[in-house]
């Protein structure tokens, strides 16, 4: 009371928490379905989570008695799987048995995509093949990044992708009208690298690619991924971006009469968990009387704050002894391993 002050005694309040209901209870193996769940005693605190078969659901809104979310996927390969709902919370838990059951009959799928590169600035036109999308109303999304669909019809679906800032991996989501999201047959065929490649020439402005002894700059938040042979560029500077070397093509060859790696950029072939199986060639180009970079002088790959990573196949035996005497005209050694 504002004007005679506060009680003098506290009063406990008790809220049950119940859940009483979930809709839809059905839906597709992809997640994607909009979950209701009705009751009382919700928190609204960012610590309250909502599990599907223990799987987190994504939560949208939520009330005192009412809360919302987007279920999860599901690996499990049976024609459907019944599954608890519960409600976790600081005080306390709530589960709702068998609530929602994952259904294959209902659950789109997507087999392939193509192509599955992309530049960061957008405007690449993708095809998505599979089954069980809708004639009309599908929406697809990579990494947040809307695509714009150009045409659909229940087995393939194509669109054009936006801008999205820097480059990333993402699995390619469709959500199909009343059903949620399709399930991905083979990840691997269905997920999209946002990535600026090197051969191409909206990379660069739309002005074309590097050409002989022109001097190259990747600045910071650039992601270039080099995936053809360059000329002998006079100068690349990697100055807080990122150059890595395409793990999918056969042989790269980098040539430059110099290269600096500065202001924590990186150039990178391979990775320690994933290691470049391929043919990889770094040629440096100058002669005896070249202009000499401070420092670092000619010929040289300059490292200044950056980093250059290489990773290649693993070989466990790089060198061994010999088992015995090699003479002069045997045409065969013996190691010891």
């Amino acid at each position: 009371n504002p004007d005679l002050g506060n009680s003098n005694n506290d009063v406990l309040l008790t809220i049950d928490l119940l859940l009483t209901s979930s809709t839809p209870s059905t839906g597709s193996y992809g997640g994607g379905t909009l979950l209701t769940l009705a009751g009382k005693g919700f928190s609204s605190d960012d610590t309250r989570n909502v599990t599907v078969c223990d799987l987190p659901c994504d939560v949208q809104s939520s009330t005192t008695t009412e809360i919302t979310c987007i279920s999860p996927s599901n690996p499990d390969s049976g024609s459907t799987l019944s599954c608890d709902v519960a409600v976790v919370q600081a005080s306390g838990s709530v589960t709702l048995s068998a609530a929602f059951t994952y259904d294959a009959s209902i659950t789109p799928a997507i087999t392939a995509a193509s192509p599955l590169r992309g530049g960061t600035g957008g405007g690449t036109l993708v095809t998505i093949t599979g089954t069980g999308f809708a004639i009309s109303g599908n929406k697809v999304s990579i990494a947040g990044s809307v695509c714009d669909i150009a045409t659909e019809k229940p087995t393939e679906i194509t669109c054009y992708t936006n801008y999205h800032n820097g480059a990333i991996e993402a699995p390619i989501i469709v959500d199909v009208p009343g059903q949620g999201y399709a399930r991905h047959s083979d990840l691997a065929q269905s997920t999209f690298y946002y990535i600026d490649r090197w051969s191409s020439k909206w990379t660069w402005g739309g002005l074309g690619v590097p050409l002989a002894n022109e001097m190259i700059v990747i600045t910071e938040g650039q992601t270039i991924l080099l995936d053809v042979d360059t000329p002998v560029l006079r100068f690349l500077l990697i100055n807080g971006g990122t150059l890595m070397f395409d793990k999918d093509a056969p042989s790269i060859e980098l040539q430059s009469e110099y290269i600096l790696v500065a202001g924590g950029g990186k150039l990178q072939i391979g990775s320690e968990e994933e290691p470049y199986e391929n043919k990889a060639l770094i040629t440096m180009h100058g002669n005896v009387r070249c202009t000499e970079m401070p420092v670092f002088g000619c010929k040289v790959i300059g490292i200044r704050e950056g980093s250059l990573d290489i990773h290649g196949k693993y070989i466990p035996v790089t060198w061994t002894h010999l088992a015995q005497t090699a003479n002069a005209g045997d045409t065969t050694i013996t190691l010891k391993q």
